[in-house]
């Protein structure tokens, strides 16, 4: 989700609260406005955190109010390619249409921006490769866009979808010493999508986004891995997340600002407040499991790669389609995740040829996880942030989330296309006790002679090839197809097409 999309997820799912009208705006009418875009960043942020006087404005604009969100952090941003300073982070107009709705234009940040030395400094401390201390270098970051577009319709009362179409093109941003010297530089030539607020009548909202990029350019270098290069030629994003409840949500959001500043504070006092801070910190976790409850009814993201191109030292790889699928839900409370991950038209250059020759054309791998008890899950986590809390109790208490129903695992299906030769396969196996597994598998192989005379080229080919053997030998031969049905036993019993290859024989 860009930026821009999650600036506006908050301001629809929080935001103003007063009806529109026709006429033209007055200074009070936009002051009121004002007010109430603090008292809304207040209850989020809570009156810990405090805001600057000025960092968001609203004046009169015909029938219309212009909004200027300034940057917390002062002159951070350079208005354009002149070099022109400027505090303003993001502007807009939004215009009251019928009822509670409100019409949203102008939508944008500044066309050219530069992170101050601070600021930059701020943002290089966090990413994961930062070193301790200070660089060798100055951090420093800059963006750009030759054109942007956005503009949509916000219902403050919920009462029907809201939404917001944009639209950049030319996007370019450089870093450097982002982390233990680590230098990037991304080009974008189009980015454009669509999100959707959709009210579910419930006190809920249905969240949608979708979204298309076009030649889409990475090139980052670093002192450990040289230069990498990712290239995409197109992408799609879906995304879509069911009943998300606003209010837990605010709940948990304050709940965890509160929480870092505690613990922020008991940290510069010393030892004693460290532990009273350690207790604090349980109970407010323990209050945060609860805000989870319910908080939404699952969530589902689609992303389509195409014409992927990465290259990192003598080594590259091509893929003409990659698409990874993820989802979960909790019908009835019981949880079903899955993951999915297609490949298709996959080369890779630099192997030896011995290896090149099993990495796979195409693959799919759809892996799935089921049956997880919402409500036993959810006492679980909450023990074990209790004061005091038995570690033997909590295993005891995941060991029984496993055995009382039995927690599913297995891959909906296994495809892998060598060209010469290719594999399918299914299975699921259910967790019935600390070591006890039972389930199926089916593996089909198509051509495993192929296989098998490309094994023998490999520099351990007779280790391959007495692997690839005994495997065989417990396979069905169907033609020109290899055939295993694979059964597992609560007694740790593996059968092979009816054979026990833990020693127990034929069943």
């Amino acid at each position: 989700m860009s930026l821009k999309q999650a600036l506006l997820a908050t301001v629809f799912t929080f935001g103003l609260t007063a009806q529109g009208h026709a006429a033209d705006v007055t200074a009070e009418q936009a002051k009121a406005v004002t007010d109430q875009l603090r008292g809304f960043l207040t209850g989020i942020l809570t009156d810990r955190v405090k805001i600057p006087a000025d960092l968001m404005t609203v004046t009169p604009a015909g029938p219309a109010y212009s909004i200027v969100v300034q940057s917390p952090q002062g002159p951070i941003a350079r208005a354009d390619e002149a070099g022109k300073p400027t505090t303003a982070w993001l502007t807009a107009t939004v215009r009251p249409e019928d009822g509670t709705r409100w019409r949203i234009d102008n939508l944008m940040f500044p066309s050219s921006y530069s992170l101050s030395p601070d600021g930059a400094a701020a943002l290089a401390a966090l990413m994961p490769s930062a070193p301790a201390g200070a660089g060798p270098k100055p951090a420093s970051m800059e963006w750009r866009v030759r054109t942007q577009w956005a503009s949509g319709m916000f219902d403050t009362a919920q009462a029907s979808d809201s939404r917001l179409d944009f639209k950049m093109e030319g996007i370019n941003s450089e870093s450097r010493n982002f982390g233990a010297g680590v230098d990037s530089h991304t080009t974008i030539e189009k980015l454009e999508g669509r999100y959707t607020i959709h009210p579910t009548g419930s006190g809920s909202v249905d969240y949608r986004a979708e979204a298309t990029m076009d030649g889409y350019t990475a090139v980052s270098s670093n002192p450990a891995m040289g230069n990498v290069t990712f290239k995409m030629h197109h992408a799609t994003v879906r995304a879509e997340t069911g009943a998300v409840m606003n209010a837990q949500v605010a709940d948990l959001i304050r709940t965890m600002i509160v929480l870092g500043l505690d613990a922020n504070a008991a940290d510069a006092k010393g030892a004693d407040a460290k532990a009273d801070m350690d207790k604090a910190g349980r109970a407010a976790l323990r209050s945060m499991i609860g805000m989870l409850k319910g908080i939404m009814t699952g969530l589902k993201l689609d992303e389509t790669f195409e014409g992927v191109d990465v290259k990192a030292g003598p080594g590259s790889a091509t893929a003409d389609r990659v698409v990874v699928s993820l989802g979960g839900a909790a019908p009835a409370e019981t949880l079903k995740a899955f993951m999915e991950i297609n490949i298709g038209g996959l080369k890779v250059v630099g192997l030896p040829p011995d290896m090149a020759d099993f990495v796979p054309r195409a693959v799919v791998v759809r892996p799935t996880v089921s049956n997880i008890d919402v409500k036993a899950l959810t006492r679980l986590a909450t023990d074990a942030a209790a004061d005091g809390a038995d570690p033997d109790m909590a295993t005891a208490q995941l060991m029984a989330l496993f055995t009382g129903g039995g927690v599913k695992v297995g891959f909906e299906h296994f495809d892998a296309d060598l060209g010469y030769a290719s594999m399918t396969g299914t299975g699921e196996a259910t967790i019935v006790g600390p070591s006890a597994v039972q389930g199926t598998a089916d593996i089909v192989v198509k051509g495993f002679d192929a296989l098998l005379v490309h094994a023998a080229k490999l520099p351990n080919a007779a280790q391959s090839m007495a692997m690839l053997a005994l495997a065989k030998g417990f396979g069905k031969t169907d033609g020109d197809r290899t055939v295993w049905h694979i059964a597992i036993s609560p007694d740790n019993k593996i059968l092979v097409n009816g054979v026990d290859v833990t020693g127990g024989g034929k069943r």
